[in-house]
């Protein structure tokens, strides 16, 4: 199967991503991190985006809905997300769609009303937010996984599957597709047990951390 198929089959983008968040405390603070990250996105991309990106028809004083959903980056960005989601698995894509799209109209509805009612642009709102988010995980990362993130592998895959991920994680545990997350979790487990092989063995003796001296430990003992 070639790669760009793959990044559309579930299983294959769930096992992928769990590979680079083993780690609980790490999974918990991409729990709480992951949708702010897209929200604050949102808005910063709504904040930014040119006026003459609105069709002439929402502009209108008429028109009302321009206060919720209007074209623009952050549209965009919405227009890639809702039917990748949708066509990596349907019932879970399509609550992931709806919430990318309840994202990208608060993110237009803020950049609207954040200069009346601030005197800000909204995106100077957001950026600060959107930062500690990041900031959050790499955290995770660095000293729970002590484990580069995915998206040093595949940045495309990690930015859209995260928000599905996190989404997931929570269906999982209220029972859904119990055989699909028993494939992931091996797989996972799997993937993650060859990229410490392959680590520790571009590594030298002296250079191994606790990660490739425990994973030599456990092939020994097998």
């Amino acid at each position: 199967m070639s790669a760009f198929k793959r990044r559309f089959r579930l299983e294959d983008q769930l096992a992928f991503y769990l590979s680079y968040h083993r780690n609980t405390t790490n999974r918990n603070i991409h729990l709480l991190c992951i949708w702010p990250i897209l929200i604050t996105a949102q808005v910063i991309l709504a904040s930014v985006s040119p006026k003459w990106l609105q069709p002439s028809m929402v502009r209108s004083d008429s028109f009302q809905f321009q206060q919720c959903f209007y074209f623009n980056y952050a549209t965009l960005v919405a227009a890639i997300y809702i039917p990748w989601y949708i066509l990596l698995d349907p019932f879970a894509g399509s609550l992931g769609a709806m919430l990318v799209l309840a994202s990208t109209v608060f993110a237009n509805h803020v950049s609207l009303l954040s200069p009346i009612y601030l005197g800000l642009d909204a995106w100077k709102v957001a950026l600060p937010l959107h930062l500690l988010g990041w900031i959050a995980q790499f955290i995770g990362h660095a000293i729970y996984e002590k484990r580069k993130p995915a998206l040093v592998d595949s940045l495309d895959q990690a930015l859209i599957t995260a928000p599905m991920f996190v989404l997931l994680e929570i269906l999982f545990h209220a029972g859904y597709k119990p055989d699909l997350y028993d494939r992931v979790l091996r797989r996972a487990s799997k993937n993650t047990h060859q990229q410490t092989a392959n680590e520790c063995a571009r590594r030298e003796t002296g250079a191994r951390d606790d990660a490739c001296s425990s994973w030599l430990q456990a092939v020994a003992d097998e």
